[in-house]
């Protein structure tokens, strides 16, 4: 049977070595509010639970084991078995072996470019060019969603092996697709653990035909490989709620409706405001809602406006893409009614509008591939390099006018 294994374009080391280290600079430069040793690290959950658990963790490691209960929260609190601890993420152990502060920037710093350097990887295994694999790997590291979860390790973690699975997925390597979903369960992201069935779909459509055997027996791998924390989860969840949530108060559920489809184009689009009248009266106008920030899709509009001059669905990785696309639009909404039907499931569920990340991803990778085609036009290599300024002009420049960085 002949091998239909796709080759990445080779390239010469130095171009890849330049991808690498421009990726590592627009990682600093993103995310320096964060890095910079000078700014504490006091932003929300920081330093309520991801700082704490860490602290936890170095120390059940310096004693020797990791305990089940946290006996210093309250009356003792799940740990192990706690997804938010990424106690079971062999990164996050060696974070927990550095300095408190040092450890928590050093592991997100590099998922945060392990993420944008997964996203690059995949276009070049896709035979793009090198300027649409700097594209998606910096759109990748500056969308809004993946800087907002650089305050939490597991999330941050969970995000950084999706680009890797579709690498190894597109190159036929299943014991590595295998290793790159493990992770992103072990790593305690649970709302990745609902999206892995359309990732596992979507990575098992962009491997070969004849690969895919074994595709699916690494598959039946992940739960097994991973079940100590995903059973441990359920039966913790089984015997309380999460977030504080009352047994007999319904859950305040984040989903997406077609309104919010705004964030595509502007993550500023919904805000809450108020306002103060001379009287004395205060207005409130409430449009981003409690939990607002799960809604978080923006990743730019030049990807958005490469659809327009591309036409990447005519691809084969344009028309796998569709899969996470249409399944994030699906999964992200909340009709009124599902929450009351299946409230044991919303409880906590209760942000399913995280799952608009499955289109987000998509629309990030669409857009490169539409940039590789505009590269590939007919242009003077004069109007290559024109657009090529043009693009990434741009991408500095209305990234840093509308995201909240």
């Amino acid at each position: 049977m002949e091998n239909t294994r796709p080759v990445p374009v080779p390239l010469p080391a130095r171009s890849l070595v330049g991808l690498t280290a421009g990726l590592l600079i627009w990682t600093l430069f993103v995310g320096w509010n964060l890095w910079n040793p000078e700014n504490a690290l006091i932003y929300r959950d920081i330093p309520r639970m991801v700082l704490p658990n860490l602290w936890s963790m170095h120390s059940a490691m310096k004693g020797g084991f990791i305990p089940f209960l946290e006996l210093q929260k309250g009356g003792g609190m799940p740990f192990l078995f706690d997804p938010q601890t990424a106690s079971w993420y062999p990164l996050a152990w060696l974070a927990a072996s550095l300095d408190l502060d040092w450890g928590f920037r050093l592991h997100q710093f590099f998922h945060l470019f392990w993420l944008g350097l997964g996203f690059a990887a995949l276009a070049l295994s896709w035979r793009l060019s090198l300027g649409s694999a700097c594209f998606v790997g910096m759109t990748g590291i500056a969308a809004i969603p993946h800087l907002h979860a650089l305050e939490w390790i597991a999330i941050t973690a969970g995000l950084s092996w999706v680009p890797w699975s579709f690498v190894a997925a597109t190159l036929g390597r299943p014991l590595l697709w295998t290793l790159a979903l493990t992770l992103s369960v072990l790593s305690g992201h649970a709302y990745l653990w609902v999206m892995m069935p359309i990732l596992a779909l979507t990575g098992l459509a962009l491997a070969s035909q004849e690969s895919r055997r074994k595709f699916l027996l690494g598959l039946l791998f992940v739960p097994a490989l991973t079940f100590p924390q995903w059973a441990g989860y359920l039966s913790t969840v089984s015997e309380m709620t999460s977030h504080g949530i009352q047994s007999s108060v319904s859950p305040i559920i984040t989903g997406v409706e077609p309104g919010h489809l705004l964030n595509f184009l502007s993550p500023k689009a919904f805000r809450d405001f108020l306002f103060g009248a001379a009287d004395g009266r205060i207005q409130e106008f409430t449009y981003w809602g409690p939990f607002g920030w799960a809604r978080q899709c923006y990743v730019g509009l030049l990807p958005l406006l490469l659809l327009l001059l591309g036409r990447p669905w005519q691809t084969r990785q344009g028309k796998v893409l569709f899969i996470p696309a249409l399944a994030g639009l699906v999964m992200s909404t909340s009709p009124s009614w599902l929450p009351a039907s299946l409230s044991g499931i919303f409880r906590h569920i209760h942000h399913p509008a995280t799952f608009i990340q499955l289109t987000m991803w998509a629309t990030m990778l669409l857009g490169a591939i539409a940039f590789d085609q505009c590269l590939k036009e007919q242009l003077l290599p004069s109007g290559k390099a024109l657009l090529f300024t043009i693009v990434f002009a741009g991408f500095w420049w209305v990234h840093g006018s509308l995201a909240d960085r």
